[in-house]
Order: C-alpha cells, then structure tokens, then sequence
C-alpha cells in the first residue's frame, strides 16, 4: 500500500487520503468484495485463460506461381550476427548470387583491427565466396559483404561479430501505477515517479528500447510477468539491470503461504499489479534468480517495500543494490502537490534528475533525510551489495 496525502509543507493543506491494501485483505475475511480482487500469484492459475482461436483464411484465385529467384542476393553466413568468438583465425564465409551476373563481390571488416574493402570473388570454394581473418584484439566487429551485379546494381548484408567478452548492455523494467482497478484505490503519483526515472535512464544513455515502461492499466499482473521474463530473457553477465516500482505494496501473514518463503517476522510483503494481484518477496525472489548480471538495482516506492530484502534470503545477491521507500512494517505515502510520491520525489526528481545525487546510493543519502523529516515513521531503506556506487 501507498498512502496519499496532500502536501501540506508546500500549500498548508493537512488533508490526507490513506490507501490502505489490507483494508481489501480485511473485506476479502467478510465476504464483501470478490476474492479474485487480492489474490496471490500463485492462486492465478484458478483463472480461466482460454480463449477462441480462428482459423486464418486464404483465398486464392487463379493458379498458383512459382516463388522467384532474387536477382541479388548476398548473406554472410559465418560468422553468424551477433556471435562472441575469441582471439584468433576465421574463414568468413559468403553466399552471392546475381541473376545479371557477379562483377564483384567485397567484404570490410569495421572494428579495433579494421579490413579495408576486399574484393573476394576469386576466393570461391564451390559454395561459398570466402575471407581467412585473424583477428587479436577484442572488442565489436562489423562484417559487411558488398555484391556488384554486371549491370551495375548492388546489395549488401552486416554481421555484428564479438571477439572476447561481449560489450556490456543496460535493460530495465519501470513500473508506476497510480490509476488502479476501479476508483476507490487510486492514488496520485506513481506513475509519475516511473515515468521520471525512465527520463533518468534515458539521459545518463540507456536506449530507449532496453526499458519497457508500464503505467496504470498497462500494469496487469501478467504484463508484470511478462516485462520480467523479457529482461530474464535479454541481460546477461556483465550487463547493468535496473527493476523501479512505485505504487501499494502490501503485507500478509506468512501464515496465508502466498510463497514458498518462511519470514522471521512472519509476514510475507510485495507489490500490487493493477488488478490487484500480488506479487509477493519470495515470488520475485525465485524470478529474479535466473539473472545473470551482477550489476542489478532493485527500487521499490511502496508501503511495506522494506520488506523485499528484510530477510536474508529475500532479494539480496552479488552485485545488487536495493532502495526502499520505508521499512517493513512502515508506510509510503503520496503527496498531491509535489508531483511525485514522497519518496520518488526526493530520490528520482530532486535527488537523480536535479543532479544532487548521481547513484543510487547518493540518491538514499539525499532523500532519507527528507522523507524522514516530513514523515518520521516512514523510513528508507538501502542494501548494497555492489562494489562501489551503482551510477545513474
């Protein structure tokens, strides 16, 4: 759960609107909302998925054509795009053809140890044109096959080649949800915090298609699943991750065994999708598990979101860093006239896009004394197991 209030140190309005996520756990024990309203993510295979699948159809009128030959066609078949090979001696290899005829056919090779244009149509072993390339410097390559025809026209083909450990790539998940299901949830900011922090990731060099946003009603329980499998999917060894959330987390009794995970405070807490699923620590935990990367920030602007790594066991690993908007048992809140959720405020706006910070460290630093002065029972929380400062 996140809270909302108004902020009353910017207008002098002491009016506050408290969006409690137990309150549905609450009516869920007297039967007055609908259970499927909090449900745990392992309880969602109740739901039926199935759905109708129709047939495409083709119309085909007149008789069928034969598929043509390409009057150009060029592929650099080895090494395959986006290979990492090591230090050493290669034969690129080529398919070329051209209905008008090959003039010629050259290859370039762009990179630390650069091959200017080559003309390789005499180097034929039946079925491939060829290039024998050694290579001893690490680093990007790219391979590109230029074809001639006799009459003049050309086409080309690229291939990225990685010699050594391939260059290091930065993917992130950012997720704000202010507008929940149906009206009596909502809260103001989130998405405004999420929405900031891909503006941080943009300007310190992320490319855009490495972060998947998802605000508001784009934020369902499966579209979460599924931006997380995306990410499981593309990092790697060596690539920086970011994971951002803002918006009501919630706490219940570990007791309910909503995860596999046995808490010392006997509570389990997580983050709510926008239909109200939740997505507990321990089902996050065993996510998260599968990636690679030892460069991986974890922050969570919500009620509860200290208790994502209270544990030893929760969200902690080699070379992560985690910030949390309070501690475990403490609230998030939302402040109306800032613009931003109180925490997201001082630690994304102030704190990363204002420059006053440049880490996720330096952004703790900056935001837990301002936070903590405007809501004392609402306090930050970091763990850092990432050698130096995880920059943004």
């Amino acid at each position: 759960m996140l809270y909302s209030k108004s902020n009353n140190f910017l207008v002098g309005n002491a009016m506050k609107r408290g969006i409690i996520l137990s309150i549905f756990i609450l009516l869920l024990a007297t039967s007055t909302v609908s259970p499927l309203i909090v449900t745990s993510v392992f309880a969602s295979s109740r739901r039926c998925l199935d759905g109708k699948v129709k047939r495409l159809g083709l119309s085909i009128a007149g008789p069928a054509k034969p598929m043509r030959v390409p009057p150009l066609k060029v592929e650099i078949v080895y090494p395959e795009d986006s290979v990492t090979l090591s230090q050493g001696a290669y034969r690129v290899l080529v398919i070329a053809s051209a209905k008008a005829g090959i003039a010629k056919i050259e290859l370039k090779i762009d990179g630390p140890e650069p091959v200017g244009w080559t003309d390789i149509k005499s180097s034929f072993d039946g079925t491939y044109y060829y290039y024998d390339w050694t290579v001893g410097a690490d680093g990007t390559y790219y391979l590109t096959a230029f074809l001639t025809n006799n009459r003049g026209k050309s086409k080309q083909d690229t291939n990225t080649v990685y010699i050594g450990a391939p260059e290091p790539n930065r993917w992130a998940v950012i997720i704000g949800i202010a507008d929940y299901q149906g009206r009596g949830s909502d809260l103001w900011h989130p998405d405004e915090d999420a929405k900031e922090m891909q503006k941080e990731l943009l300007e310190v060099g992320y490319d855009s298609e490495n972060i998947k946003v998802l605000l508001n009603r784009n934020a369902k329980a499966n579209a979460i699943v599924s931006a997380v499998d995306w990410l499981i999917a593309n990092e790697k060894a060596g690539d920086e991750v970011v994971f951002f959330y803002s918006g009501h987390g919630f706490r219940i009794s570990d007791g309910e065994e909503w995860d596999d995970d046995v808490e010392f405070d006997g509570y389990d807490e997580g983050i709510v999708s926008h239909d109200f699923y939740g997505l507990t620590d321990g089902y996050l935990r065993n996510k998260f598990s599968a990636i690679e990367s030892t460069k991986f920030a974890l922050m969570f602007g919500s009620c509860y979101s200290g208790g994502m790594f209270d544990d030893d066991d929760d969200l902690q690993g080699t070379g992560r860093v985690i910030a949390s908007a309070c501690k475990a048992d403490q609230y998030g809140w939302d402040y109306l006239q800032l613009g931003n959720t109180l925490w997201g405020y001082y630690f994304v706006d102030e704190g990363l896009l204002d420059n006053n910070a440049y880490s996720v460290e330096s952004a703790h630093a900056y935001a837990y004394p301002r936070v903590v002065a405007e809501q004392p029972d609402s306090e930050p929380q970091l763990y850092d197991n990432y050698p130096g400062d995880f920059k943004l």
